[in-house]
């Protein structure tokens, strides 16, 4: 039962900073004492979030100049991209850079701006210039490998995130990248013990605990991933592919009550979401819940009534109640849903048109009180993409 689909990959923005500049010591004391004191009152504004107060603080001790310009711009730059103005932070950046061509920092705050801005082409060379400068930069492998997989070349990525993991003190957000890879390329059991790294560094990701639960999922230790769906729930209960897996999980254990106040939880989050519908069916149909099978295979098909999944498990339900009329037309239903290369939650459609020839010719011939309902057809795993999460350190 594969899981609904991994978390997308996160770009550490503005992490690894030099510290608050420090004013020349060969500066007159009374003037040193002065830049001091600014530098701190900016530092507390920036960390109260008045970045447009922190820009002007920092401006002010430029023009002074008491302390080093480079740093100053990199921080000025700081602020102006939390402040979502990005043509000014790239500006901050490039005067940082030209100011101290040496500093990794400078070339790789530059990198995130125009990563930011969806200019990937430019940003790659800017990271590939920080590592020139540091190789052991972290969040420069981290953010480049998220460049070019957001360029979809998907093999450098991984590249960057294993050179980021392998280093001797990784940040959790690179093995958590580096196991996303890994998952993609089916590398489960490796991919689970990445993710279990990452957690071992940073306990309160959700979205960490929530592709190990996929990785588990996908493995069949079902009582692994329950246990990582509910962590992820707990740290974000809003989310409902989260409720959804669970609700996988439970039902791949036989725990058909639990799975349906999973499935109820992911309704209540998100009513459109149609699988959670037809998987909540297959979760009463498993409990001679047959009439409220019945009103959740409804429900998914008012939302999607191109689901074959959903017309083959209310062909099911209705059989079970004895009416066969219902039963086939919902039976073509499925099989009049166009074929395409891969229909998920389905067979291939030769098989399909077997299984349903054969339901068919089945309640045709035999009398009512030999019928036996089919199995439930549970939905397709595979999740809706995930919008990008970015961090600040």
């Amino acid at each position: 039962m594969p899981p609904r689909g991994r978390k997308k990959s996160e770009t550490s923005r503005s992490s690894r900073l030099p510290a608050s500049p420090v004013p020349d010591a060969s500066a007159p004391r009374r003037s040193a004492k002065r830049s001091r004191d600014l530098l701190a009152r900016a530092e507390r504004l920036f960390g109260l979030g008045r970045y447009a107060a922190a820009i002007e603080t920092w401006k002010r001790i430029l023009q002074e100049g008491d302390a080093p310009a480079g740093a100053l711009w990199i921080r000025i730059g700081n602020a102006n991209e939390l402040l979502s103005n990005l043509p000014k932070a790239r500006a901050a950046y490039r005067r940082a850079a030209s100011i101290q061509p040496g500093d990794p920092h400078a070339w790789f705050n530059l990198g995130n701006a125009h990563a930011k801005g969806k200019d990937l082409r430019r940003a790659l060379p800017l990271y590939r210039r920080a590592l020139a400068l540091d190789p052991g930069m972290q969040a420069a492998w981290n953010n480049l490998g998220n460049a070019h997989e957001r360029s979809g070349n998907l093999d450098e990525a991984t590249r960057c995130y294993r050179r980021a993991a392998e280093s001797t003190d990784p940040m959790y957000q690179s093995l958590y990248n580096y196991g996303n890879m890994l998952s993609h390329s089916g590398a489960l059991e490796e991919a689970l013990r990445t993710y279990r790294r990452s957690i071992g560094l940073c306990r309160d990701d959700a979205r960490v605990w929530y592709n190990a639960g996929c990785a588990c999922s996908g493995l069949g230790r079902h009582p692994d991933a329950v246990r990582c769906f509910e962590t992820a729930v707990g740290l974000d209960p809003k989310d409902s592919a989260a409720w959804y897996n669970l609700g996988n999980s439970f039902t791949a254990l036989g725990k058909s009550p639990e799975a349906r106040r999973a499935y109820r939880r992911a309704l209540q989050l998100d009513g459109q979401d149609f699988e959670a519908w037809n998987n909540l069916g297959n979760a009463y149909a498993g409990e001679n819940g047959s009439s409220r099978a019945v009103q959740c295979y409804l429900r998914c098909l008012r939302i999607n009534p191109r689901y074959a999944p959903a017309w083959n498990n209310l062909g099911n339900a209705y059989r079970l109640r004895g009416r066969r009329r219902e039963a086939l037309r919902c039976y073509r239903k499925a099989l009049a849903v166009p074929a395409r290369p891969r229909l998920p939650g389905l067979p291939d459609r030769t098989t399909m048109l077997s299984v349903l020839d054969g339901i068919r010719h089945t309640l045709l011939s035999l009398p009512a009180a030999a019928r036996r309902a089919g199995r439930p057809h549970r939905g397709s795993r595979h999740a809706r993409s995930r919008s990008r999460v970015s961090s600040s350190f």
